[in-house]
């Protein structure tokens, strides 16, 4: 595989542009993904059906960078889906 495998990711505004493509580039050099979004549910949803078209595991968490809780929560579901987190 990549030069990621086996690595979990969290890529923060994976639902388009510059989020997005490093979300199906790390899944694409072996990493699973946790697909981060703000507004846009549906890029999220394109996001992750490209990381599990490369083959990897993803989770989507909604989050507000700038508030606290959802920063808490986007870590706990992350390790309560891959027990890890290796990139942030």
């Amino acid at each position: 595989m990549g030069t990621l495998t086996d690595r979990v990711a969290i890529i923060t505004g994976s639902d388009s542009r510059i989020g997005q493509a490093c979300a199906i580039e790390f899944a694409s050099q072996g990493a699973d993904v946790v697909v981060t979004y703000l507004e846009d549910s549906d890029g999220a949803q394109k996001t992750a059906m490209a990381v599990e078209d490369a083959g990897r595991r993803r989770v989507i968490v909604h989050l507000d960078i700038t508030k606290y809780d959802d920063v808490v929560r986007l870590f706990t579901e992350a390790r309560e889906a891959f027990g890890t987190i290796d990139i942030w």
